[in-house]
């Protein structure tokens, strides 16, 4: 039976924790030795040496850049137009809240 060192319940052994309490017992667990640090490489491996390394990731003229929002912009007002036609074939042209209510003079 191991003994709990919170409240002094015992429980079986084997137990990660007192019954009791809940208290975790703790296990001496041996100090790993400390690892030995790796030595560096002096030569590169073969496999390695075989790669490209691509050069430069080329950069993106400005006008392509100017051209390609221009084009998402021009794709955004078509798709609000047409939403907004859409909307306005299902209000039967009318606008919406104000259907059938005669206009009032000031």
């Amino acid at each position: 039976m191991a003994k709990c060192p919170a409240c002094g319940f015992e429980s079986p052994d084997g137990s990660l924790c007192c019954d009791f309490c809940k208290e975790p017992f703790r296990r001496d667990r041996p100090v790993p030795a400390p690892k030995k640090p790796a030595e560096p490489r002096k030569e590169i491996p073969e496999e390695f040496l075989r790669l490209d390394s691509g050069g430069s990731i080329p950069r993106v003229p400005p006008w392509l850049k100017y051209a390609a929002w221009t084009v998402l912009a021009a794709w955004f007002v078509i798709i609000m137009t047409l939403i907004g036609i859409y909307l306005a074939k299902q209000n039967g042209g009318q606008q919406a809240g104000m259907a059938g209510r005669p206009v009032q003079a000031p």
